[in-house]
């Protein structure tokens, strides 16, 4: 029986299987995936931007809620920084108002 078949007889279901890409990643695989420590990734969970799994003890990160938290942020700081460029500098109180500090 080692040498199972997906059923048409062609390739073993046991390659296939080690083949298949994760769908999750554990807690130091995860953060070094995303660029960042594995505290700001803690942290980054605890604050609900980044979603767990628990299996029994062991928690996991689902790759694709790992790649939708990077989509959001870099969508973010897109807009943030387009933001920025519009606008010329702080508004200050006391001083001339900007046209773009106008409500």
């Amino acid at each position: 029986m080692s040498n199972l078949h997906n059923g048409n007889g062609q390739q073993p279901l046991v390659a296939t299987l080690r083949e298949a890409p994760p769908l999750a990643l554990g807690r130091k695989d995860a953060a070094k995936s995303i660029g960042v420590s594995e505290r700001t990734l803690w942290q980054l969970t605890a604050d609900g931007h980044i979603p767990i799994v628990k299996i029994g003890s062991r928690t996991v990160y689902r790759i694709a809620a790992l790649e939708k938290f990077l989509a959001e942020h870099e969508a973010k700081r897109a807009a943030a920084w387009h933001k920025r460029d519009r606008h010329p500098g702080p508004c200050r109180p006391g001083r001339a108002v900007q046209a773009s500090c106008r409500p």
